[in-house]
């Protein structure tokens, strides 16, 4: 993931506040993002949804992947 200077500085300014690497600060960040729009979200005109459960599916995926990085590091 190719990032701009300005989110460089601000992902290694989080991490050094957050005794955290850039890496794993990035993955987290992802990671809770794609937790706020997938899973804690709800449609404002549709009730019943399906994408709950391949909301989870994505939100696991990329939380496997992002274990495995960092451990491969």
């Amino acid at each position: 993931m190719k990032l701009t200077d300005l989110q460089q500085t601000l992902i290694t300014q989080l991490a050094e506040d957050d005794l955290r690497s850039p890496q794993e600060m990035l993955a987290l960040l992802l990671a809770e993002g794609f937790r706020f729009l997938y899973c804690d979200n709800r449609p404002v005109y549709r009730e019943n949804t399906d994408t709950d459960a391949a909301a989870l599916e994505i939100l696991n995926e990329l939380r496997e992947s992002v274990n495995l990085s960092i451990c491969s590091e």
